[in-house]
């Protein structure tokens, strides 16, 4: 076994969706937005005329762990909460830029974490080997995003690979398969 950290790509970005209604911004398509070094993801309403819902999504590269089995897998993002706004993350593969359609379900692939103050989150993520399979793309949304939020806010910040100090990067164990050992015997 080894174990390996990796940085987050540049190509991480966000989507949202925003409308003047809760049932408008759930039915919306969604923009794609590049990042800067932070973001606040939300579930938000004032109640009368304005609504919005946001997905972080971040990439790390594990091309050079193509073959290989990841076993342990540890997401470390800089996150901090306001509005006690739970998330989890998810898996899914989407591709090399962000578009619409990306606004997916995707896997779960974490137990829901509730960040209240500014401070590294280690996230273990479950069936590590499907980080692999959805080639180091993973995003973070809230809980809970069908539920109107009325004229509440419930939102975590994370910070993206754009940002100095904060960068995330994702902890992986793995192991590599056995090739085996050829053998010729030369008779002469």
């Amino acid at each position: 076994m080894a174990d390996a950290n990796i940085v987050g790509s540049a190509a991480d970005g966000y989507l949202q969706k925003y409308a003047s209604t809760w049932a408008g911004c759930m039915a919306a398509a969604p923009g794609a937005y590049a990042t800067d070094a932070s973001y606040s993801c939300c579930r938000w309403g004032n109640g009368s005329n304005s609504y919005e819902l946001d997905r972080a999504f971040l990439c790390f590269d594990l091309s050079p762990y193509a073959g290989a089995t990841i076993t342990v897998a540890t997401l470390n993002v800089y996150m901090n909460g306001d509005g006690d706004g739970p998330c989890k993350v998810y898996y899914y593969d989407w591709g090399t830029s962000l578009a619409a359609a990306d606004w997916s379900t995707g896997t779960a692939c974490s137990s829901t974490q509730t960040p209240a103050s500014a401070a590294w989150r280690n996230i273990s993520l479950t069936n590590p080997q499907g980080i692999l399979t959805a080639n180091g793309r993973v995003y973070l949304a809230l809980d809970d995003e069908t539920t109107d939020p009325g004229s509440s806010e419930y939102q975590f910040v994370v910070y993206f690979s754009e940002h100095a100090t904060y960068k995330p990067n994702l902890d992986i164990t793995y192991t590599t398969g056995f090739t085996g050992l050829t053998v010729t015997h030369l008779v002469g």
